[in-house]
């Protein structure tokens, strides 16, 4: 039983991040002050390195908030081209201003609306898809969006863990039973998935990289 993963750990490891940009750095502290979540910053740096190793050139993200994560991946390489799709009026707003703010206008574009019906009309191909959107739909956005995945592309999931409820009743808070039941049944699903060789992570609030074995 691995006794490395706690809140001791998990601080240290934090004091270690260095953020790419000042720009990030603020919009960090933003998030934080406004309870907007964004990416933890391990997996920031986890994303930060499985960009440099897989280097892909188109990069579908589901679920914008106000920018901060497809900000951050574009800040790995000048030629990545990001899609992302948000769902709610003023995180799709707010990342508008932060992308034009930052300039990134020109490699970042954000879809208005809800995921379910925007992936019918995404052109294909993507060398890699963020999943970090409502918790209980994830198994109908990882089928509706590796349609657009290129044949040895990547989906990571984000927050999979969700709390540490998805793995265990013990953290499970009575209102997000369906949520966590979802969840728990997606992760089951990629990782019987003939097609994808999936690791879960205890990264962040849980990441879960699925790779097609093309």
């Amino acid at each position: 039983m691995s006794i490395i993963i706690n809140d001791l750990v998990e601080n240290y490891i934090d004091g270690l991040y260095k953020c790419k940009n000042e720009f990030l750095k603020d919009m960090r502290a933003f998030a934080e002050q406004n309870n907007i979540p964004i990416i933890t910053k391990d997996t920031e740096q986890f994303m930060s390195i499985l960009l440099t190793i897989h280097r892909p050139r188109r990069l579908l993200e589901i679920g914008t908030a106000i920018g901060y994560s497809a900000m951050s991946f574009a800040a790995t390489s000048d030629e990545l081209e990001i899609v992302s799709i948000e769902l709610g009026d003023k995180m799709y707003d707010l990342a508008l201003k932060n992308i034009a703010d930052a300039g990134l206008n020109p490699r970042i574009k954000v879809i208005k609306g809800d995921a379910r019906e925007v992936l019918s009309n995404i052109n294909p191909e993507f060398d890699m898809i963020f999943i970090d959107a409502a918790k209980g739909q994830y198994k109908l956005f990882f089928d509706d969006s590796q349609k657009l995945l290129s044949p040895k592309g990547i989906i990571v999931s984000d927050n999979v863990l969700y709390k540490g409820m998805t793995a265990s009743n013990e953290y499970l808070v009575k209102r997000k039973r369906t949520i966590v039941k979802r969840m728990r049944e997606y992760l089951k699903y990629i990782s019987n998935h003939p097609e994808y060789e999936t690791a879960v992570l205890p990264i962040g609030d849980g990441i879960a990289v699925s790779v097609r074995k093309g």
